[in-house]
């Protein structure tokens, strides 16, 4: 989905939220806070959609600096490349990035990962959900999670060749 599609369904899903609260409030089914949350979207729209352009353009100015300001703290330097904070692997994922890119785009299963990295299943299975929840591995289904194999993504593949354990 493209961030277009992304920006429509949030602002369909606000539009319905907000919608449904001041439904839910006038058929009197909102509990007492519920009233305040109601109001605080109401008043946020009633703020957006101003016929003034000058607070919206001002609004975006400030998050657009406040974006640019933070964009450097998620980025660190080793050797020369700019890795992910995200990307501070512990020492099992790092054997499975290592273990993957040594299979060289080949993929394996999570027992095979866990016999050849030469560590327990539960800490490997660990590591490769960890990996899964960042993006840097892939998973092929299978019929249960030991019987999926998994093999290196795009963001994984890219982690390697940074730090070095591509040649």
């Amino acid at each position: 989905m493209d961030s277009a599609g992304i920006g429509k369904g949030v602002l369909i899903g606000t539009l319905a939220t907000v919608v449904g609260g001041i439904v839910l409030k006038y058929l009197g089914y909102l509990p007492p806070i519920g009233h305040w949350v109601a109001e605080a979207f109401v008043w946020l729209w009633h703020a957006l959609t101003l016929p003034v352009p000058v607070p919206l353009s001002v609004l975006l100015i400030v998050v657009g600096i406040v974006a640019y300001s933070l964009r450097g703290r998620y980025t660190t330097k080793e050797g020369g490349a700019s890795v992910p904070l995200s990307a501070q692997l512990s020492a099992d994922e790092q054997a499975v990035i290592r273990l993957l890119v040594g299979l060289d785009g080949h993929w394996a299963t999570l027992n095979d990962i866990s016999d050849r990295i030469n560590r327990p299943y539960l800490i490997t299975q660990r590591a490769v959900a960890s990996l899964l929840a960042r993006g840097f591995i892939a998973t092929r289904p299978g019929s249960a999670f030991n019987l999926q194999t998994f093999g290196l993504d795009a963001s994984g593949v890219e982690y390697a060749v940074s730090v070095g354990y591509v040649r």
